[in-house]
C-alpha cells in the first residue's frame, strides 16, 4: 500500500497492518491524537504563562508570542464542544 510506504519506518512498526486505506488512516489518526493533545497543552501553557520580565527586549518578547500564536494556528487547534472558551 502506497500510504504505508510513505511513513517513516519507526512509526510504521507501531501501526497495525491495514485492510484498506480508510482503516489505515483511522489508525494513524488515533495514534497521533494524544500527541496533538500534549502539543496543544504545551502551547496553551506557554501562551498563558509567558510574561515580559525585562530581561530581554520587548521586540524579542513580541516575536516569541507571535511564534507561539503561529504554531497554534498552524496546528489548527479548535476547542472541543463543552469546553470553556475565553
Amino acid at each position: 500500500m502506497f500510504l504505508r510506504m510513505t511513513i517513516a519506518s519507526n512509526i510504521k512498526t507501531s501501526l497495525p497492518k491495514p485492510e484498506n486505506a480508510k482503516d489505515y488512516m483511522k489508525a494513524i489518526e488515533e495514534r497521533f491524537k494524544t500527541a496533538d493533545k500534549s502539543l496543544a497543552g504545551k502551547l496553551m501553557a506557554d501562551l498563558t504563562t509567558i510574561k515580559f520580565d525585562g530581561t530581554r527586549s520587548m521586540h524579542e518578547h513580541v516575536i516569541e508570542m507571535t511564534n507561539l500564536a503561529a504554531n497554534w494556528d498552524k496546528a489548527q487547534f479548535r476547542p472541543e464542544k463543552g469546553t470553556t472558551q475565553i
